[in-house]
């Protein structure tokens, strides 16, 4: 018997093998690929993009970002290349992303277009299958439900979100009961694909996996229903449970609402709110608001991104206002940078304490609602500047290199170029606003924000008020620099001294036939926006911070040094050995 039984399972085994074998000769890449010609796939994307000869290449206009000059290149083996935007791959990865269609569809467009006809479509009639199932199953829910609002049965979950019938009808909301999938299709057709689906399970009996639910069938971007949602209407169990995963499903590459959004705006979105739940979805729509999609769940993975730069070019990720929500957006901006090319936006918004987009929308209007994330969106670059400079308690040198070399990590990981150079000059603004000082009330009051460069507001400070004295003493390090700006300065400093200028103004003949005499003039002229009262405490401060930058250089050469004597040490031992 045990023999018998072990070969069986090897039967089993070998037959599963062949299976996959036979679904893999659609879904292996190199198998398409071999299939075409390079010059077809180039007279296929020169169709759409016109190639120019650009010494022995051919370039084009890339079309996955804004390109002012050919960027868009493709090579010998047909792997395409963006020196702009940076995105590569071959033919199928083209198709998806200029075509907008999922990876299946992709191929079935490759077949038809190249007239591969000698690839067999059972992979393809095996997904139909599963869709088909779905779509019935859900039907099913859906006519529970109406026949139940009929009945004038009245479910508290829809009673407080207040859906119209309409926005029930759009999204095919239904309700399941006990076990009723495995009491209509137990023993009949179509069984075995409902098991590995995963809509009946089979532990130690079988059993409906959406038992007593409010049903959210969950559509590919064709239309397809590849999934379900289900929020549970009795207390003990989870709260919201989605379909196991499959060939069809995988909650990680799939976004909640698209294909809706995508109709609405006939496949021109201008923008996508990406929230956390199907009920914010379909509250957001019920109140007209026809742009969210939800990524069922906190976390936003790498290929959800992805998806939604490849039908809109403006993302806003909206979140809870609490530690939990604070903690999944910055994972999302971290998921995220890597993909803002110069015509890539990215915006956060956190709602009021206490609500999300569902129970916010069911107390204020459309209007007040798109206001509040009209006014309440941050860029992506403040929500990083705030996550740190929250971190830090004390404003010192060691804390300022830290901030800077936490974000320019994230500052190297943006494609776009033009982004970069922004993004490094708010982060210049953010230290002069955060860190230069940390004091209230130093400024006059300039309602423009402006760049502070700390070596020409000593200078104009010393030269509008040159009765300011230095104690070197103090500052060790600044007085033996041979840094040619300080240098400058301790020249400056010391000739002011000894020729007892105590007015500029009094005795510009002085400077008048001085190599540096008009930087020294503009310096009198310059508005540094200190206030009289502060004069003296900006003056010490930026002394502080010079020679702090000073005596830290300092010490790490004298690390450096230590750590190349230990090494010669460590050799020299080996080499007595």
């Amino acid at each position: 018997m045990k023999n018998l039984l072990q070969k069986e399972k090897i039967v089993n085994l070998q037959k599963k093998k062949k299976n996959n074998m036979n679904e893999n000769i659609i879904y292996n890449k190199s198998n398409i690929i071999s299939n075409i010609n390079y010059y077809d796939i180039f007279n296929f994307i020169n169709e759409k993009l016109n190639f120019k000869k650009i010494g022995n290449y051919y370039f084009a206009i890339c079309p996955f970002h804004i390109d002012k000059k050919p960027s868009f290149i493709l090579n010998k083996n047909g792997i395409y290349y963006c020196f702009g935007c940076g995105s590569k791959g071959n033919i199928i990865n083209f198709i998806m992303n200029y075509e907008k269609l999922s990876y299946i569809d992709s191929i079935k467009y490759i077949i038809n277009n190249f007239k591969i006809y000698n690839l067999k479509y059972k992979y393809f009639n095996r997904y139909s299958l599963y869709y088909k199932i779905n779509y019935i199953i859900s039907n099913i829910y859906h006519n529970n439900l109406m026949n139940y609002i009929k009945n004038n049965n009245k479910i508290h979950y829809l009673e407080n979100r207040n859906w119209s019938i309409n926005t029930i009808k759009h999204f095919n909301i239904g309700i399941s009961y006990k076990n009723q999938i495995l009491n209509i299709f137990k023993n009949k057709k179509y069984f075995k694909e409902i098991l590995y689906i995963g809509l009946v399970n089979k532990n130690l009996k079988y059993n409906d996996l959406f038992n007593f639910r409010i049903i959210f069938p969950i559509k590919n971007i064709n239309g397809n229903i590849i999934g379900f949602g289900g929020r549970s209407l009795l207390k003990n169990k989870l709260k919201y449970i989605n379909s196991k995963n499959s060939i069809i499903f995988r909650k990680n590459n799939v976004l909640f609402g698209l294909f809706e959004v995508n109709l609405h705006f006939n496949k021109n979105i201008p923008k996508i709110l990406l929230v956390e739940g199907y009920s914010d979805v379909i509250s957001l729509f019920n109140k007209k608001i026809f742009y969210s999609v939800s990524s069922l769940g906190t976390s936003v993975t790498d290929f959800q991104i992805k998806l939604l730069f490849k039908y809109t070019n403006k993302i806003l990720f909206c979140f809870d206002n609490d530690n939990a929500g604070n903690k999944a957006a910055f994972k999302t901006l971290i998921n995220t940078i890597k993909y803002i090319t110069d015509d890539k936006e990215v915006k956060f918004i956190f709602l009021p304490k206490n609500e999300d987009p569902d129970s916010f929308i069911n107390k204020v209007t459309k209007y007040k609602f798109e206001n509040f994330i009209l006014k309440n969106s941050k860029n992506f670059y403040d929500l990083i500047f705030n996550y740190y400079s929250t971190k830090i308690k004390k404003f010192d040198i060691f804390n300022k290199i830290y901030f800077i070399n936490k974000i320019n990590k994230f500052i190297k990981l943006i494609p776009g170029n033009l982004m970069k150079l922004f993004v490094r000059k708010e982060l210049i603004k953010k230290i002069n606003k955060i860190f230069f000082l940390n004091r209230k009330n130093i400024y006059k009051n300039n309602n423009n924000e402006c760049y502070i460069n700390q070596f020409k507001l000593l200078i104009s400070l010393f030269i509008q008020n040159t009765y300011l004295n230095i104690d070197f003493n103090k500052y060790n390090e600044l007085y033996k620099s041979k840094n040619f700006k300080i240098k400058f300065f301790i020249s400056l400093y010391k000739f002011c001294k000894i020729n007892k200028i105590n007015s500029f103004k009094k005795n510009i003949l002085f400077f008048k036939n001085k190599k540096y005499y008009n930087f020294i003039l503009k310096m009198y002229k310059y508005n540094n926006l200190i206030k009289k009262d502060n004069i003296y405490l900006v003056f010490n401060d930026i002394l502080k911070w010079l020679n702090n930058i000073l005596f830290y250089k300092k010490i790490k050469k004298l690390l450096k040094i230590y750590n190349n004597i230990n090494i010669l040490k460590k050799n020299i031992l080996k080499i007595k050995k």
